[in-house]
């Protein structure tokens, strides 16, 4: 889970998984790097992701190629 952080999330992307008539969300905040795991609306899980956080979202940016506001999300820790 990692430690607390002084933060108020605001996930914006999200993932519904579903198998057997059942679905699990997982709720993704880049600007904390927290993401939040539900069932229905039972919060069941949190993670902190700072350390994948630009793998992460390169991700989604294949997945919505389309979507010019998710590059500018990227940390680019790599570069100065």
């Amino acid at each position: 889970m990692g430690r607390p952080k002084a933060c108020e999330p605001r996930p914006g992307l999200l993932l519904r998984f579903h198998q057997a008539g059942r679905s699990v969300d997982v709720a993704f905040c880049f600007e904390c790097d927290i993401l939040f795991t539900y069932r229905a609306d039972e919060s069941i899980w949190y993670a902190n992701f700072d350390e994948h956080h630009d793998d992460i979202l390169k991700v989604f940016i294949e997945v919505f190629p389309k979507d010019a506001s998710l590059p500018a999300l990227l940390k680019k820790r790599d570069n100065p």
